[in-house]
């Protein structure tokens, strides 16, 4: 129980301020570059995993992968990735995949990423140009005095991928951040609002 001092004491005592927001987007489009894709398929690859049937299954010609314009669909791109997270059989399937995104990925939005003064500039890139990405769901980015904060929204569209996708942006955001500042950089906090799952590989 407080004593009437403790509770003036945390009356007197000055709030924080509020976050501020700086920016953000839905992210999600109806149609997206097929080479996306090729993050998934690396780690299907190095796990021996076919995916000749995955592609069949969501209607995606092969060569669409090596074609840089080529685009998909949405529901194709989710139809192949619930196929692959079938294969993969990990609850670590987003955090695998997530940490083998790079800016070279990104092709021309990567490249004038690149060139940003900042990395806040560099990461806004991402959300100001969707249609050159491959988010699928809410992306906003705080600021509460000297911290950024980086949140992610799952949306209806995503369905029971949402905790497949905030795990893959989580680790995909701290693979940039690492390949521009160093291996050691590490965030100071990390929150999911779906069970937890081993952290181990972030």
């Amino acid at each position: 129980m407080e004593t009437a001092s403790q509770q003036d004491n945390r009356r007197r005592r000055p709030r924080a301020a509020a976050p501020r927001y700086l920016f953000g987007s839905d992210m999600l489009r109806p149609t997206r570059l097929a080479y996306g894709l090729a993050v998934v398929i690396e780690v299907l690859e190095a796990r021996g995993k076919g995916i000749a049937p995955l592609l069949a299954a969501a209607d995606i010609p092969r060569f669409a992968l090596e074609e840089p314009s080529f685009r998909i669909r949405v529901d194709q791109e989710l139809a192949f990735i619930r196929g692959a997270l079938a294969e993969l059989a990990t609850p670590e399937a987003g955090l695998l995949i997530g940490q083998r995104y790079t800016l070279a990925l990104f092709g021309v939005l990567g490249l004038a990423a690149s060139c940003a003064p900042s990395m806040r500039e560099l990461f806004r890139m991402v959300p100001t140009f969707p249609e050159l990405s491959w988010g699928a769901i809410g992306l906003s980015v705080w600021r509460a005095t000297e911290t950024d904060f980086v949140a992610f929204h799952p949306n209806m569209e995503v369905g029971d991928l949402a905790a497949f996708f905030v795990e893959r942006d989580t680790a995909a955001t701290l693979a940039l951040f690492r390949q521009n500042l160093g291996a050691n950089t590490t965030p100071t906090q990390v929150r999911f609002a779906h069970p937890e799952i081993g952290r181990a590989h972030v």
